[in-house]
């Protein structure tokens, strides 16, 4: 990785358990993990239901609620790589239904939105089962349980 990332995060007045120095380590990881060669900005936001309802129904088309959105951006003049916008309650309610923290379900969200940064895709069934593992094994070198 190459040190001109810079790494914003936008915590809006959600609480997820996950700090912002955390969650800046985590993408600092992904970023050397998937050998990124570009500088710039990413940006982590954390927004609330109506608002990632809305931008999922106004880029993809899906009219409801998601975990989380990523954009790569690749216009050279802007310095912004890409954006992740998280949905902080679902997060929560996620972390509750799968019997994890809620830290872990927003590391888990954040290294999936790193993870579209970088390239992946979970298109198809195939796509999410590599996508899931490659998140698996960050949350395992990162030592979230």
């Amino acid at each position: 990785m190459r040190p001109g990332i810079k790494i914003r995060i936008h915590l809006n007045g959600h609480e997820t358990g996950l700090s912002r120095s955390r969650i800046t380590r985590i993408c600092r990881s992904i970023l050397r993990g998937e050998a990124w060669d570009r500088t710039g900005e990413v940006h982590v936001i954390l927004t609330d239901e109506p608002q990632i309802r809305k931008m999922n129904s106004k880029f993809l088309g899906h009219h409801r609620t998601t975990d989380v959105m990523a954009f790569p951006l690749c216009d050279p003049m802007d310095q912004v790589l890409g954006e992740i916008y998280i949905c902080a309650p679902r997060a929560m309610a996620q972390a509750a239904e799968y019997g994890v923290t809620p830290a872990h379900e927003t590391a888990r969200l954040v290294i999936h939105g790193m993870l579209h940064l970088a390239g992946y895709t979970d298109g198809t069934k195939r796509d999410r089962e590599a996508m899931h593992e490659k998140e698996n094994d960050y949350l395992v070198r990162l030592g979230i349980n």
